[in-house]
C-alpha cells in the first residue's frame, strides 16, 4: 500500500510547485489552515487533492492495492505452511522419547533382548560342541589331523611294543593302547601288506584293508579300529585288560602274516 502513496505524493509535488509544503498538506489532509481551525475550506474541483483522488481511483493503482494484499496472504500462507513443517519434524523427532514410555515398545524391546541372548547362548553352545568334538579328535601326540607324528613315524613295529609296555607299567593304559594299534599298522607296513599313511585316519586304513585280496590269515582290523577309536578320541578308561586284549590281537597278526594259525 506504500507504492500508491509514494506516487500520489510525486504527483501531488509535481502539481504544485508554487505552493508551499504546508499549504499541499493541508490541501490533501483536509485539514483547516493555520489560524482558522474552526473554519472548514472547501476543495476545489480541480485542487490538487482531488486530482490525487482520481489518480488512486484508477484500476492500475487499485490492482497494487489487491496485489498488496494478495502478496500479504500468500506470506501468511507460506508461514502457515513452515509453521506445519516445523511441528512436522519436531513430532517426529521427539516421538522416540515419547514412545519410550509405551507399553508395546517396552514390551517390544524386551523381546528383542532376549532373542538376542537366546542367540548368543545357542551361539556359544554350538562353538562348545564342535571345540568338544575337534577335542576328541586330537591325539596326545598334539597332531589332530594324523596318526602320529613326523618323528613317531620314524619308529619301528617293535619300537612301538617296547613304548606300550613302558606306558603300562605308569598305568598310562590309553596310551599304551594307542601304540598296540599304531604297532599293528606300521607292522603291515613292513611286510607290504597295509601301506601306512601319516596323513590318514585310522578308519581311512580299515577302508583301504577292506579292499585287500589278500588279507593276513583269519585278522580282522575292524574290531581293532573300533576298540582304538573309543578309547583314544572318545576318552574311554582304558585297563591293563585291554592292552592284553590288543597284544593278542597284534600276535594273531604276526601270526597271519607268517602264514600260520591266527
Amino acid at each position: 500500500m506504500r507504492l500508491p502513496l509514494v506516487l500520489a505524493s510525486i504527483v501531488l509535488f509535481s502539481m504544485s510547485l508554487g505552493q508551499s509544503a504546508t499549504e499541499v498538506r493541508d490541501q490533501i489532509l483536509g485539514s483547516a489552515p493555520t489560524g482558522s481551525p474552526t473554519q472548514s475550506i472547501s476543495t476545489p474541483i480541480d485542487s490538487p487533492q482531488s486530482q490525487a483522488e482520481r489518480i488512486l481511483q484508477n484500476p492500475l493503482y487499485r490492482e497494487s492495492l489487491n496485489t498488496a494484499e494478495g502478496e500479504s496472504w500468500l506470506n501468511e500462507a507460506l508461514n502457515n505452511f513452515f509453521e506445519r513443517i516445523g511441528e512436522w519434524l519436531g513430532n517426529l523427532f521427539n516421538r522416540p522419547q515419547q514412545q519410550r514410555g509405551s507399553p508395546i515398545v517396552a514390551s517390544q524391546g524386551v523381546t528383542q533382548v532376549m532373542i538376542v541372548i537366546l542367540l548368543a547362548v545357542l551361539a556359544a553352545f554350538v562353538i562348545y560342541l564342535v571345540s568338544q568334538i575337534k577335542l576328541k579328535r586330537q591325539p596326545d601326540s598334539g597332531n589332530a589331523d594324523n596318526l602320529m607324528s613326523e618323528e613317531e613315524a620314524r619308529r619301528s613295529a617293535d619300537q612301538w611294543l617296547t613304548e606300550a609296555d613302558k606306558l603300562a607299567a605308569r598305568g598310562e593304559f590309553r596310551a599304551a593302547v594307542r601304540c598296540l594299534y599304531l604297532a599293528c599298522l606300521i607292522r603291515m607296513d613292513e611286510s607290504n601288506t597295509l601301506r601306512f599313511e601319516r596323513h590318514q585316519t585310522n578308519w581311512e586304513h580299515l577302508y583301504r584293508f577292506r579292499d585287500l585280496t589278500n588279507k593276513p590269515g583269519n585278522f580282522q582290523l575292524e574290531p581293532l579300529t573300533q576298540k582304538f577309536d573309543n578309547a583314544w578320541y572318545g576318552f574311554i578308561p582304558q585297563s591293563q585288560a585291554d592292552v592284553d586284549w590288543f597284544k593278542s590281537e597284534y600276535q594273531a597278526l604276526v601270526a597271519g602274516l607268517r602264514g600260520g594259525p591266527a
